[in-house]
């Protein structure tokens, strides 16, 4: 049956929770990785600064 003027029909739209969605987690797991590994070079750049500090490296003097 086609569409008459006048006639009404009723659309119901039903709203998904983005929580549910698997883009929304593969962002998100997209985003943490890079932020770990962002994290992690930017920590290894701070340890190779030239602070001369090695830990578990004690050099000192010696004298008697």
């Amino acid at each position: 049956m086609k569409g008459v003027a006048g006639d009404r029909r009723e659309l119901s739209l039903s709203r998904r929770s983005i929580l549910k969605s698997p883009w929304f987690w593969t962002v998100m797991g997209v985003v943490g990785v890079g932020a770990a590994i962002t994290a992690a070079v930017v920590h290894e750049r701070r340890a190779d600064s030239g602070s001369g500090f090695s830990p578990g490296q004690v050099a000192a003097p010696l004298t008697f």
